[in-house]
């Protein structure tokens, strides 16, 4: 699976292997990806979750998700974040996950934040020049970044070590699922392809996605159902049953309950909510 930040909004590498991008009220559904992500909060209350754990951190907080690790961040208005993401090979081969956990958060008044907060927005803005060594001396940035948070993650919060098998067939899942999100799928197509208990899987699906599969999917169906509506002159009635929904209502019910009105002006090119990103709430 690709990031939403690549696959939806083509954000590319401003040097090579290296995303950088400032968010106001960042929002993403659940995802993962092969890049090592860090988040900066700069203001207000950012919420995220990673690997089944959640939380709200306040400006000044670093928040570091591994290679793979399955995340995402909850509408929080009013708060601003800058993320960088780059190639685990950044780091060299097997240093991150296989070395500690996969997502862990620095807040304010650890003894080491305002070192991480140094470093970070060193690596951010060193990411920005085309210059000569730039290349160079972004990865060294970004190995003393991860080392330093590395070295002493045992005091930091987050997710415990995660269980390798469990969290290789959830990512399986979000992928069939992001594939064939427009056919009909079920809970229990899901489980039967991770050979786990459809309660066990129910349960580790909600703790990876922060919601419950069935919200989830329908987040996934409106965003496309919006997409379509932006991008091709097919009607709400079209854009509801080739997103995959079932029947008219289902897809009026859905939209209103997440958007809070009807999509009956949602065709508009400027449509607020397509514009922020397939993958963003």
């Amino acid at each position: 699976m690709y990031a939403f930040h690549e696959k939806d909004r083509g954000l590319k590498a401003e040097i090579t292997g290296l995303i950088r991008f400032e968010r106001g009220d960042l929002a993403y559904l659940a995802h993962w990806h092969h890049e090592i992500e860090v988040t900066l909060v700069e203001a207000g209350v950012l919420v995220l979750g990673g690997n089944g754990v959640v939380c709200s951190l306040e400006a000044g907080s670093v928040a570091f998700f591994g290679s793979g690790s399955i995340h995402h961040y909850g509408l929080s208005p009013g708060s601003r974040a800058k993320v960088l993401m780059f190639p685990a090979t950044f780091l060299g081969q097997g240093v991150w996950p296989d070395t500690g956990r996969s997502f862990f958060f620095v807040q304010p008044g650890h003894e080491l934040a305002a070192e991480l907060r140094s470093l970070f927005l060193h690596l951010y803005e060193e990411g920005g020049r085309m210059a000569p060594g730039t290349d160079l001396i972004v990865k060294g940035l970004a190995g003393v970044l991860c080392g330093t948070a590395l070295r002493s993650q045992a005091s930091f919060p987050g997710s415990a070590r995660q269980d390798l098998l469990p969290l290789a067939r959830l990512r399986e899942s979000l992928d069939y699922l992001h594939a064939h999100f427009t056919e009909p799928v079920d809970l229990k197509i899901l489980a039967d392809r991770a050979h786990l208990s459809y309660h066990h899987f129910s349960r580790l699906l909600h703790e990876g996605l922060g919601l419950g599969f069935k919200e989830y999917l329908n987040r996934l169906r409106i965003h496309e159902a919006e997409r379509l509506l932006a991008d091709s002159e097919c009607n709400v009635t079209e854009a509801a049953f080739a997103s995959g929904f079932q029947s008219l209502s289902a897809f009026h019910r859905a939209y209103r309950k997440l958007r809070g009105h009807s999509p009956g002006h949602c065709h508009l090119p400027e449509n607020q909510y397509y514009a922020r990103g397939i993958g963003e709430l």
